[in-house]
């Protein structure tokens, strides 16, 4: 019995190296499928293995909790919130079918993203040990990713995209992916930087915090910028250790930056409009070509496929000649209600809204361990990124690493984070530190 186990345990700990892994693979891929250096035959291969490697990587997790499950006394996840998630892929199914417009890779994106946020990687994820692991794995394959691009970049004599203006984003094709990456590594950068022991690794995160924020600017990536201040502020807000007059003054400070930048643009329709490269008029069209003629039933159900006529398919590039016919609207809730209307709507960000609320309690927590750090910012970000999806369709996806982030740091810390006895508080967060895990 005691060989058995000691089989079991090691077949464990091979699949989290598989995991891993693939982990790795699906991470790298989102920025080096945009890589301009690579052929034309790359770039058709990496566009579409992305989605595929999501979707094998949450089908491992499945298998690996499937064979746990005699092995393994609790696996912690919600089941009453993981059903009512479910409600929202059936709904898409099924409306998809009376359409006869049957799109299989959206239909089988939601359900694998559904079955990705609310149970495998949460189940996968729950133990300490392993959660380091995959947060290490995202961390350093971005990192790399980045840094290789833009050694190419500087190499070559390449800094910017045709097409995108002054938008610097070296060898990368695209300055969203690219500027999305340099967002989840300011967010590790810092849970690293409250992590860390050693003075000379919070030296480190902070050059990287500062670093994510310059490559964002060069990027003109106002909205992944804006979600990372709201993840500094966040966590301050529900940060135990400081004082009411320190988060008063946090508060008043970002408030004030955010009315002088309001001020400096003049604030006007047209000027807002044309800062935000047309998306006012986007969503003014989309209205009114889509939900002035729709019945009651659509608002309920949704129109399904939708284009929206006169714009630019994407009014951040230059064209040649103009592409006036787009099926996007750069905003993810207009984007879901349109789609799949009020049902669908309330289908997906209900049980959203609920694991968020959740990873709240956990960032209110009195605890000050590691995971109640993580819950904070995970909060931070969830914050950041609901704002973020009204100038972009950045969820569900898995063609975007902000989902991948999503997965392995913010989804976990909706589970029921358990109170450290304060003696092992400094032993659990120098476990945690960048000297003691990172670089091992």
């Amino acid at each position: 019995m005691a060989g058995h186990g000691i089989s079991l345990k090691g077949s464990y700990r091979g699949c989290e190296v598989v995991f891993l892994f693939l982990l790795g693979l699906w991470s790298a891929s989102q920025l080096v499928s945009v890589l301009g250096f690579l052929p034309g035959m790359a770039f058709v291969v990496l566009h579409h293995s992305k989605n595929v490697l999501g979707v094998i990587v949450v089908v491992w997790s499945l298998l690996v909790i499937l064979l746990q499950l005699p092995q393994r006394n609790v696996i912690q996840f919600d089941k009453s919130i993981f059903i009512i998630a479910l409600l929202f892929p059936f709904f898409v199914t099924l409306t998809n079918i009376v359409r006869l417009e049957i799109s299989l890779k959206e239909v089988l994106l939601y359900w694998f993203w559904v079955a990705g946020v609310y149970l495998a990687f949460p189940a996968m994820l729950q133990g300490e040990h392993i959660r380091r692991q995959a947060i290490k794995v995202l961390f350093w394959t971005n990192i790399l990713v980045l840094f290789v691009g833009i050694f190419l970049g500087v190499l070559k004599g390449q800094y910017y995209v045709f097409g995108h203006g002054d938008r610097m984003v070296f060898s990368f094709m695209h300055p969203n992916y690219y500027a999305n990456s340099w967002q989840i590594v300011f967010a590790m950068a810092f849970y690293f930087a409250l992590t860390a022991k050693r003075n000379l690794w919070k030296i480190g995160a902070f050059v990287l915090l500062v670093g994510s924020i310059v490559f964002m600017l060069l990027a003109g990536s106002r909205n992944t910028l804006v979600a990372s201040i709201i993840l500094i502020v966040c966590y301050m807000l529900f940060n135990k250790r400081w004082s009411f007059l320190s988060k008063f003054t946090a508060i008043f400070l970002t408030v004030s930056m955010m009315l002088l930048a309001f001020l400096f643009i003049n604030p006007s329709a047209g000027k807002i409009d044309q800062i935000t490269t047309g998306r006012l008029s986007i969503w003014r069209m989309t209205l009114e070509a889509n939900l002035n003629r729709a019945s009651g039933l659509d608002y309920l159900l949704g129109c399904g496929k939708y284009q929206v006529k006169g714009f630019l398919d994407d009014p951040g590039k230059t064209y040649s000649s103009q592409e006036l016919t787009r099926n996007h609207v750069d905003n993810a809730y207009l984007d879901i209600f349109l789609q799949n209307g009020l049902i669908g709507f309330l289908s997906f960000f209900i049980p959203l809204v609920i694991i968020i609320r959740r990873t709240r309690l956990n960032a209110a927590s009195a605890t000050d361990d590691h995971a109640a750090r993580q819950a904070r910012i995970a909060l931070g970000c969830w914050v950041g990124i609901l704002v973020q999806m009204t100038t972009a369709s950045v969820i569900p996806s898995f063609g975007n690493v902000i989902n991948i982030f999503i997965l392995v740091f913010m989804a976990p810390m909706a589970l029921k984070i358990k109170p450290v006895q304060p003696a092992l508080v400094e032993e659990a967060a120098s476990r945690l530190s960048p000297e003691g895990s990172i670089g091992r």
